[in-house]
């Protein structure tokens, strides 16, 4: 049996994505000394950076081979855990979070365009939205499987076994990347684009409205999905959740985006792409106000937590296979000289509004405790959500 390409580069992306310290990773900040508040602010500024890394990382996957690129994310996510495994103590913690921000940033500016390459080299581009499900399925099973397993590690073998593990399997994720084919990025060999002409593209972009109303609004989806992720763990604690849940927990949430990423094009057949994101809607309000409701009437128990937890999971899952179908879509409509460029400004946009909500709780529950923090974005997403989901049926009741 052949293998191709498409089936090396998920498996690179499988194995990259083996992250055994995520279930536990506040625990890993408490225990470095940072705070509740430290660690909404670490990963705010960590998607704060990906935010200015964007732009520029998707200018180089247009000029450079994206494979080179795919491999000198992996080896920045290799040392972050080198740094983490021989050292120790809060700013230890956070030059560990910028190299895998800079690692994410590469990464996530050209996956779809090296994706879309791979395929149009074999004259399938045709199957792209297949096709970049099962890399999200990829993704998404890996961290499912290393979070089922993290937890556990942590606990009875310990941090130098985690990531001694973790090392090992992203090491094997290079070595496959090595023998991945290039991209167009050099075989075009196309000049650099200059500055001026640059941020040309950038303005059309948002003056197109085909473009910016899926993209402003599938960034809010997944800026409110990312606050529901983060807050998973500062949840149960609160709830005094055992810690084995909570790679449980990871690997259901991971489980549920994985299996409905790879079914995204068979429920696009059922369900519209605008429908999709009205389900998105209604969904993340409810995933809001049940935190803030459970919060004033004092439940705080653990089966409880637990279970309105996976309705957030479901909530997680409903974005993930809008923004994989507006991902999908965005490449077509694409000019072929600037797909890494309007993905990466696409995932620019998400990563901005994502700072900005996991950064306030930082100043935030100074003042208001996390639920009452969970009341306030039930009305900043009522409000935004509700103009940008309005333009998105507007956009596709005229195409």
């Amino acid at each position: 049996m052949r293998i191709t390409p498409l089936t090396l580069f998920n498996l690179s992306a499988f194995l990259k994505s083996q992250m055994f310290l995520l279930p536990v990773l506040y625990l890993f900040y408490l225990s470095n000394g940072l705070t509740p508040a430290d660690y909404f602010l670490f990963q705010g500024m960590i998607v704060l950076m990906n935010v200015f890394l964007q732009i520029p990382a998707g200018y180089v996957g247009d000029y450079l081979s994206r494979k080179y690129i795919v491999i000198i994310s992996y080896i920045l996510f290799l040392g972050r855990i080198v740094l983490w495994g021989f050292f120790s103590g809060g700013m230890i913690v956070f030059l560990g979070e910028l190299l895998y921000a800079v690692s994410k940033a590469l990464f996530d500016a050209i996956e779809s365009p090296y994706l879309f390459d791979i395929l149009e080299k074999r004259q399938k581009s045709y199957k792209m939205l297949k096709a970049y499900s099962r890399l999200n399925f990829a993704l998404s099973a890996g961290t499912s499987i290393a979070a089922l397993i993290g937890a556990w590690l942590y606990e009875t073998a310990g941090l130098t076994i985690l990531l001694t593990t973790e090392f090992i399997l992203v090491s094997c994720a290079v070595f496959i990347a090595i023998h991945l084919p290039n991209s167009q990025g050099t075989e075009c060999r196309r000049p650099p684009m200059s500055l001026h002409t640059f941020f040309q593209t950038f303005k059309r972009l948002f003056h197109t409205t085909l473009y910016r109303a899926f993209i402003a609004y599938s960034g809010l989806l997944v800026a409110c999905s990312h606050f529901f992720f983060w807050s998973f763990q500062p949840l149960m604690k609160a709830a005094s959740v055992p810690i084995i849940l909570f790679g449980i927990v990871i690997f259901i949430n991971n489980l549920m985006r994985s299996t409905f990423s790879l079914y995204t094009e068979q429920i696009l057949k059922i369900i519209s792409l605008t429908r999709l994101g009205t389900l998105a809607f209604i969904m993340n309000m409810i995933g809001f106000l049940g935190a803030f409701l459970m919060g004033r009437m004092g439940i705080v128990s653990a089966p409880i937590c637990l279970m309105y937890i996976f309705f957030l999971c479901c909530a997680i899952v409903v974005q993930l296979m809008f923004s994989i179908a507006h991902i999908a879509r965005l490449q077509r409509l694409a000019p072929p000289a600037h797909r890494a460029q309007i993905a990466s400004t696409n995932m620019m946009i998400a990563r901005l509004l994502s700072a900005v909500f996991l950064i306030v709780p930082k100043y935030g529950m100074s003042v208001i405790p996390l639920d009452g923090l969970f009341g306030i974005y039930a009305l900043v997403f009522c409000i935004l959500g509700g103009c940008f989901l309005k333009e998105v049926r507007h956009v596709q009741e005229q195409a």
